[in-house]
Parts: structure tokens; C-alpha cells; sequence
């Protein structure tokens, strides 16, 4: 039985086919045999990361100017498909350390803020309710020379072709205005197709990310 997205299907293949038996033949160790309506048969026999879609998260850190004295504050922003997340973050702060903790779904979430350090990298992985994990993505968040990052440089590239592998997720598709300029977070699609074949024709780095124009 095959499953994709909660709906099975069957699918049969012959591994032996012989006439003119007289008799039952044995071939190996005896396979245990199910009823094939019987989905709970499967789900306790396979792991639970086999049986549903693994969730998925797509982050970035927004960086503003604390109100009152100097410094900056570090917010990172979600979305997906999710029901909680683990995240963990570090400064380039010299001896700055690590600090993680478990948050739910809500966005944003306060990382950190200050004014002896310049950037702020974060670690998430998304979990769905069952707690299976799905694959950790990193962002930096940062800004030069003192002020706030919002923008960035878009150059164009030659001949790089690909094909997209969504590794059991999603690959989002971000506005100009978000990547280029530093506008609201925006997006032109929620997942470009997997398998996909892209031709890049801009790249752009910013948010401690290098972008494609596809």
C-alpha cells in the first residue's frame, strides 16, 4: 500500500508466477499477511515520519533600531506548515555563546537585542503535532556600517540552470520589493513545483541570503 497525503492506494506486482504445481511450494521465511483495508496495521509498523508530510518553515530576522539608547532588536519571523518549533541562535558577539528555547507557532519571536554585536543567526526547526521534525533552516539577520539593512544589491548572472528539490517541503517565492528593497515580507507563490527546471537570471545578497530571480 502506497500513502500520499492520507489517501492510499494499492499497487501489485508479480514476484513469481510458475504452473503445473501440484502441490504448495515454500520459498523463504513466510510473510505475515494483512488485511488490506487495514490502515492501522501500517501505521504500527511503520515509522510515523513515513506516514504524514513533514512539516516545514520558512524564517528570516527583521532588525530594528531600539527606540530608546543605542543598539538593535532582533525579531525572527515565521511561516509554513507547522505546529511548533525549536530554535536556537548566536551573536558574533565575541564569547556571545548560544541560547535556544521551544516556542509555539506565534511570529514573531524575540531573539535577542544589544549594541556590542552586528548579527544574529538562528537555527529553526519546525515540528508538526506528532513531533515529527522537519528540516532545520538558518537565517542571519544583521545591519552595516550602523544602520539597518534594508536592502539589497540585484546583479545579474549567466547560464546557471538547476532543478528544484523541495526535500519534502516547500521553496517559496519572495517579491522583488522584500529581497531587493527591504519592503514587507511578500510572496509571489507559497512553493515553486519540486523537480522544477529554473534558469537564475538576477541574484541578489541580503538578509545574510543569497537570492535567485527564476
Amino acid at each position: 500500500m502506497v500513502g500520499w497525503h492520507g489517501v492510499w492506494s494499492v499497487v501489485e506486482e508479480d514476484v513469481w508466477e510458475e504452473s503445473g504445481l501440484s502441490d504448495y511450494k515454500s520459498y523463504g521465511t513466510v510473510i505475515m499477511g494483512y488485511d488490506i483495508s487495514n490502515i492501522s496495521v501500517i501505521e504500527a509498523l511503520c515509522p510515523k515520519e513515513l506516514l504524514e508530510d513533514k512539516p516545514y518553515v520558512n524564517a528570516n530576522i527583521e532588525v530594528s533600531r531600539l527606540t530608546h539608547g543605542d543598539g538593535y532588536e532582533y525579531n525572527l519571523y515565521l511561516d509554513g506548515d507547522f505546529s511548533y518549533v525549536e530554535v536556537s541562535y548566536f551573536t558574533n558577539e565575541a564569547g556571545g555563546g548560544n541560547n535556544s528555547y521551544t516556542s509555539g507557532s506565534s511570529s514573531p519571536i524575540f531573539l535577542t537585542s544589544g549594541s556590542s554585536f552586528t548579527s544574529v543567526t538562528a537555527y529553526v526547526t519546525p515540528y508538526s503535532a506528532n513531533g515529527v521534525a522537519g528540516e532545520t533552516v538558518s537565517c542571519t539577520g544583521g545591519y552595516a556600517s550602523g544602520t539597518i539593512q534594508s536592502g539589497g544589491m540585484s546583479y545579474p548572472v549567466d547560464d546557471m540552470k538547476g532543478q528544484i528539490n523541495c526535500h519534502g517541503g516547500t521553496v517559496a517565492g519572495f517579491t522583488t520589493d522584500y529581497v531587493v528593497n527591504g519592503g514587507a515580507v511578500g510572496k509571489v507563490r507559497n512553493s515553486l513545483g519540486d523537480t522544477w527546471h529554473v534558469t537564475a537570471k538576477n541574484a541578489c545578497d541580503n538578509y545574510g541570503v543569497t537570492w535567485y530571480e527564476l
